[in-house]
């Protein structure tokens, strides 16, 4: 079984928007995320809430996921993704896999999260993660022999230093779409754009 960690707990002080709420196709990328997380079969999905949370839940409501919030997201993506590990609880014990992912990445679907479990093949020792830009990034998935690796982040990094260290165990799948982010109000224009990869 593979569990979902959806960061939506960020500020997104450069957009002057709430990121999770931002429409894609008529859809809250939120949403979307969960959409595309549910339809590979990731269970549970774990959504970490933060800034703009009551909204947020609000649009989650129904969706059938686990919803924890981070008090401290101020602090960094590093402790959303703590948050997320922790609210796995006791299942992490029939947790082969997590898959790690934002909402901040309009073409963000099931085909690509699809490719990703399928060159994962639950390893235990390894992390698979999307390439664009010349670097990886989310979404990724990590064995859990790697938990105990995203328990200790710190900081605003995310887990890129984890994808340093991990050497011929990191492996990649090709998405050049993932670049398209929306971080500040000039990415806007990726929305309600035809994906490209």
């Amino acid at each position: 079984m593979t569990a979902a960690i959806l960061l939506a707990a960020g500020g997104g002080r450069r957009l002057g928007q709430i990121k999770p709420l931002l429409t894609h196709h008529g859809t809250p990328l939120v949403q979307r995320a969960v959409t595309a997380a549910r339809e590979v079969g990731c269970r549970p999905i774990v959504v970490v809430t933060g800034f703009g949370e009551s909204q947020v839940l609000e649009v989650l409501a129904g969706q059938n996921v686990l919803t924890v919030s981070n008090p401290r997201w101020e602090r960094g993506i590093a402790s959303s993704i703590r948050t997320g590990v922790a609210a796995l609880g006791p299942q992490v014990g029939s947790t082969r896999s997590v898959l790690l992912l934002v909402c901040d990445q309009p073409a963000l679907d099931a085909s690509v999260l699809g490719r990703l479990l399928a060159t994962h093949d639950d390893h235990a020792d390894r992390i698979t993660a999307c390439e664009y830009a010349e670097t990886c990034g989310t979404p990724a998935v990590f064995g859990v022999s790697w938990l105990d690796d995203l328990r200790s982040l710190r900081g605003d990094t995310g887990a890129r230093q984890i994808f340093e260290r991990a050497g011929d165990r990191l492996h990649r799948v090709v998405w050049p779409a993932g670049a398209n982010d929306v971080d500040c109000p000039e990415d806007l224009h990726h929305l309600d754009a035809p994906p490209d990869g």
